[in-house]
């Protein structure tokens, strides 16, 4: 049974968050962070990847909000603001986003217990520490990451070789008969291990692939001291993830501003 999460621990959530951006912005060629504004800019306007964090400890301030909206503004691209308090809420504190389209919730969940995690002996996967490991890892995240409109080319812009030689930073792939088939990153930071990139190729669904990659990747972070994880789930993942023992604590809210249509 996980414990109630404290507002401490949720805010350490919402920062393994913004920082899985950040690693992956600092590893584009065109990616930056603003660190004091908590917002990432891949600099193209794929929406996915421009997302300012408006949770703790800077919360629902106007004044920062505008300043992310000015910078937006100003290089022409779309952004995404993700916060866990309700729409109406912020809406509410933060008129300038009362034109942004909503976005789907993402549930933020939480397992308490990695030290209960064990490796699956039944599971063949690699670390990503090769060209070869790291072009099979984006195969299984080009196919996977399709599905939901992500265009194959930015992949490999994205998931570099620079994120999977980071200290902080597990990628692994997973293989069906030799075949890249699912693959999964976790974010360490301290003893919080955030499971990130789950991914598997749609002709190997039904294998229980999704449980089995973030159970590994999670366990790999226990070996590294974490004692807690977080995610965020899509509707498929989820029931995944709570067979595996992980509750949700929270949504992660969603609206956007697109400086052509505002």
């Amino acid at each position: 049974m996980n414990k109630e999460m404290t507002p401490e621990q949720l805010a350490r959530a919402d920062d393994n968050y913004f920082h899985s951006y950040r690693i992956l912005m600092e590893n584009m060629k065109r990616g930056g962070v603003d660190l004091d504004l908590r917002y990432t800019d891949s600099g193209t306007n794929f929406i996915v990847l421009n997302v300012a964090i408006l949770t703790e400890p800077f919360g629902l301030e106007e004044e920062r909000v505008r300043k992310c909206l000015d910078h937006f503004k100003q290089v022409g691209r779309t952004v995404r603001f993700v916060f866990r308090a309700p729409v109406e809420t912020v809406l509410e504190a933060l008129p300038s986003l009362r034109s942004c389209e909503k976005r789907l919730a993402a549930p933020l969940m939480v397992h308490s217990g990695l030290r209960s995690f064990a490796p699956s002996d039944d599971f063949d996967w690699r670390a990503v520490e090769s060209e070869k490991t790291l072009s099979d890892y984006n195969s299984v995240m080009m196919s996977a990451y399709g599905v939901y409109g992500w265009p194959e080319f930015m992949i490999p812009k994205v998931l570099t070789m620079g994120c999977a030689q980071r200290a902080d930073v597990i990628m692994i792939v997973g293989y069906v008969d030799g075949d890249p088939a699912t693959g999964a990153m976790a974010v360490i930071e301290g003893d919080l291990a955030g499971v990130y990139w789950v991914g598997t190729k749609p002709e190997y669904g039904r294998r229980n692939l999704a449980s089995k990659v973030t159970n590994q990747v999670a366990y790999l972070g226990s070996e590294m001291g974490c004692t807690w994880s977080v995610l965020q789930a899509s509707v498929q993942g989820g029931p995944v993830y709570q067979r595996m023992g992980y509750t949700v604590e929270g949504f992660y809210q969603g609206l956007t501003f697109d400086p052509k249509t505002a």
